[in-house]
């Protein structure tokens, strides 16, 4: 498990306690696949900041997660989702990784 994946989720586990950790990482790794493939689509680079801001409303990134709410509780994809979108605390990480994913 990467240092930036483990950032995202301690960050998410942080303000939501009560969320079940194998959901809130199911979502992370969707949500990092997805990530990779959009960096393999587009040819972002950067760091992991700037390529967050530029993928975070990736309409792609989206089908990926609400492909998810049908197997995940709807409240913790929501949650990440959002999280992912909005919070420096969990986007740009789970950007990291996923960028760590594209170079190997």
């Amino acid at each position: 498990m990467s240092m930036a994946r483990n950032e995202a989720l301690n960050a998410l586990l942080k303000n939501r306690p009560e969320s079940s950790p194998e959901k809130l990482e199911r979502t992370v790794d969707t949500i990092r696949t997805a990530v990779a493939k959009e960096i393999n689509r587009t040819g972002i680079t950067g760091h992991r900041d700037d390529v967050w801001k530029e993928v975070r409303d990736s309409p792609d990134i989206e089908a990926a997660v609400k492909g998810l709410l049908g197997d995940v509780d709807r409240s913790h994809v929501l949650y990440v989702y959002s999280r992912f979108r909005g919070s420096p605390a969990v986007g740009p990480p789970i950007v990291a990784s996923a960028l760590n994913e594209v170079e190997k």
